[in-house]
């Protein structure tokens, strides 16, 4: 995105924007005034404005576009009639995007217990000595149950090759030529 050349001048009731951008298309265009910031976007152009005294959206606003000198004239009304915005003059703190951010939060997380939970029956069996059983197997690649209810499948090479690092960067699962 390019950030477009504009100048900025002030009325009792408006903050009047002048936006060159040429060569747009005026139905294009999009103009958003929310709090105190204003942003401009039109392709390849994208212009957001963050002004320390609030602008309003009330139906005064208005935009013109001179298609010879490709210059956008915009007039952003005030909150306050008659309110003197002090520093329209500095640009790149206009252009700075005012942070809306708040301090980093600490995880909330409670930790219940300090000892390590142990499965129960057979998920006690750690996952490598699980796949050299499998890999011991003569049935290695086929499913070693059955699902009807749609549950997962255990298939043993599969979770071998990924513990022996194999898998990175294929499938885990093969392709089936049908």
């Amino acid at each position: 995105m390019l950030t477009p050349r504009f100048r900025l001048e002030q009325t009792n009731e408006f903050v009047i924007v002048y936006i060159e951008a040429p060569y747009v298309s005026a139905s294009e265009v999009e103009f958003t005034i929310l709090d105190n910031q204003f942003k401009f976007y039109v392709k390849p152009y994208f212009l957001r404005l963050s002004f320390s005294e609030p602008i309003v959206e009330n139906g005064k606003e208005s935009a013109s576009y001179d298609i010879d000198k490709g210059l956008f004239t915009v007039h952003i009304p005030k909150l306050h009639v008659g309110e003197h915005f002090e520093d329209l003059d500095m640009l790149t703190q206009l252009l700075a995007r005012k942070s809306t951010r708040t301090a980093p939060q600490p995880p909330r997380i409670e930790v219940l217990s300090s000892s390590p939970a142990q499965p129960e029956g057979d998920a006690a069996v750690p996952l490598a000595a699980a796949a050299a059983a499998a890999a011991e197997s003569d049935d290695v690649g086929q499913a070693d149950e059955e699902d009807d209810e749609g549950g997962l499948i255990f298939f043993p090479s599969v979770l071998l090759a990924c513990l022996n690092a194999e898998c990175v960067g294929r499938s885990l699962f093969p392709l089936q030529q049908l």
